[in-house]
Formats: C-alpha cells, sequence, structure tokens
C-alpha cells in the first residue's frame, strides 16, 4: 500500500474525531489555489 494512502486513511480517522483540522486543511488549499489562480492571471 503507498504511503500516500496510509495518510489519508489515518487523516480520515483523525478527521472523525476532530474536524477541525480539516476545516483548517480545507481553508488553506483554498488559498493556495487562489495564489494560483493570481500567478496564472498576471502571466497573461
Amino acid at each position: 500500500m503507498p504511503r500516500f494512502c496510509i495518510i489519508n486513511k489515518l487523516r480520515k480517522l483523525a478527521y472523525k474525531f476532530d474536524p477541525e483540522p480539516l476545516k483548517i486543511e480545507i481553508t488553506r488549499l483554498k488559498q493556495i489555489s487562489q495564489k494560483i489562480n493570481e500567478v496564472k492571471f498576471k502571466n497573461y
């Protein structure tokens, strides 16, 4: 089993007990994707 799958399973287990890190990670991913979009627009 790849390490990535193991990490995902551990994360899912952790989120069952504490959903807060999941919210933090989602907001962080949204910020990263927004920055990527801004960079793409600047390049055009």
